[in-house]
């Protein structure tokens, strides 16, 4: 099948999709046959099959078709894209989608997978581009990148970017793309650090910025995070318009920092611009609009509106399932999010079978060790300590937090999580001393999170306090 045929057959979202990749501009609202045209009249043919994976019939060497749909998970989380990606096959290689699945078996927080398949595209595109060493020394580089193996890059970026005759936007775009192989080895601090080199050096590009959101929300620091996506936003709307994919990013990305400051109202004006835009770039069935549902049905539950937290993620487990299919992590994030609400709803064994269904999916996805094996469990858990079975809910919570140590570190959101959840356990045993243990290393970790004001703070301490009051040992303070 020519090019020209595989282009009839595709939807208008993967023509969008296609004209991003072939780095083609201003085509968010034009039509189907309008996208065509724009392809075809400003790509050549060999680029257009490069970029939709179309073997040429007499290839000079083997060459590997390799299809990065970069997919979002859970709550937290922006605009991604359909990448088709092709480079000559090794024996021994690993290529980008394999590099994308090892980072899902390392961390869980779906912003930043979402960010580090981004920067793996980035990251490899700046390597291809590069005119610093030798013909041989980029193309190792290159090669060890694929691999896994990111210090030949480092070291080419930081070659480049002290080069004195490097004008200043120039000098921002090194900076910036050191800083992704920072972020890519998982070293946020040493990113944010590049990332903020680069963006003083040119402040009006967006994408500085946003990686900077980034990485002060990994590094817990939701405020700056709203102040640089706020920035990224202005730039965005500027640049493309109100009605595009980077301002529908943008939009995410605001609400997903006012999630994580506990401003649920504000976040759900943003997360419902973003799904406005994105239902009308990309229609209904569509990954980035199953990701505005859920992230709609996150924030009214967290506000105690069950039944429409229960219609979002309705919608987002509907389009989920017909875009990947029942065995995908998309779909087990919807089913362990309504899980979540029919235990807020006091429904429990309905909560534990959805509970389990994403148990049972995440485990044939990524294996037991993983942070959404954890969270399965942890949840599992938690449900079956509302209805008694104190044995069976402890085993769950050790289990969970086990694998979030394992995964994630002392340190981390999910951790505190894992701790509370066995202070409750202990604490509906009547093993208040247990409890309060458990209760006191939750309030620590988030506290240090956190910071004293937020809402998950608050809940630390009442069930600190409550634990304190049935032992008959509660005490103004402890330390």
């Amino acid at each position: 099948m020519d090019y020209q045929e595989r282009l009839k057959k595709l939807k208008k979202y993967e023509l969008q999709t296609l004209a991003g990749k072939l780095n083609l501009e201003n085509f968010a609202g034009l039509k189907k046959d309008e996208l065509k045209a724009l392809i075809i009249d400003n790509r050549t043919p060999e680029e257009i099959e490069a970029a939709l994976g179309i073997q040429p019939e007499k290839p000079k060497k083997k060459r590997k078709k390799i299809t990065a749909v970069l997919t979002i998970l859970g709550s937290i989380t922006s605009i991604v894209a359909l990448i088709l990606v092709l480079w000559p096959g090794q024996k021994d290689s690993r290529d980008l989608e394999d590099l994308k699945r090892e980072i899902r078996k390392k961390i869980a927080d779906p912003l930043i997978i979402q960010e580090y398949e981004k920067k793996l595209e980035e990251t490899e595109k700046a390597l291809k581009e590069l005119k610093e060493g030798d013909k041989k020394a980029r193309e190792e580089a290159l090669a060890a990148y694929r691999k896994g193996d990111f210090l030949k890059a480092k070291e080419l970026f930081e070659k480049q970017r002290k080069k004195e005759k490097l004008k200043q936007k120039e000098y921002a775009e090194t900076a910036y793309n050191l800083g992704n192989v920072y972020f890519l080895q998982l070293k946020y601090k040493d990113a944010l650090a590049s990332y903020l080199e680069a963006e003083q050096l040119d402040t009006g590009n967006a994408e500085y910025k946003n990686s900077i959101g980034v990485c002060y929300c990994w590094l817990g620091n939701y405020q700056l995070a709203r102040e640089f996506f706020d920035k990224s936003l202005e730039l965005n709307v500027k640049s493309y318009g109100e009605d595009d994919s980077h301002v529908a990013t943008s939009w995410n990305n605001l609400g997903s920092a006012y999630d994580s400051l506990g401003h649920y109202e504000t976040a759900i004006q943003y997360h419902k611009k973003a799904l406005d835009i994105e239902i009308k770039v990309f229609g209904k069935t569509h990954p980035y609009v199953a990701t505005s549902w859920n992230n709609l049905g996150v924030a009214n539950m967290e506000l105690g509106r069950y039944e429409t937290a229960i219609q979002y993620h309705k919608k987002a487990l509907d389009v989920r399932i017909k875009i990947y299919g029942e065995s995908h992590e998309d779909v087990a994030t919807s089913w362990n999010n309504l899980g979540s609400v029919y235990q807020a709803l006091g429904q429990y064994e309905t909560a534990i079978q959805y509970y389990q269904k994403a148990l049972d999916i995440v485990i044939k996805v990524f294996g037991k060790t993983h942070p959404y094996v954890a969270t399965s469990w942890n949840n599992l858990g938690e449900a079956n300590m509302e209805l008694g079975r104190y044995e069976t809910a402890i085993q769950y919570c050790q289990k969970a937090m086990e694998t979030f140590i394992k995964v994630y570190g002392e340190v981390h959101p999910h951790v505190a999580t894992g701790w509370n959840s066995l202070g409750s356990v202990y604490h509906s045993m009547g093993q208040y001393e247990t409890a309060i243990q458990y209760h006191k290393k939750a309030l620590d970790l988030k506290i240090k999170i956190y910071g004293e004001e937020h809402p998950l703070v608050a809940t630390s301490w009442n069930n600190l306090g409550g634990a304190y009051q049935v032992s008959n040992t509660i005490k103004k303070r402890w330390m």
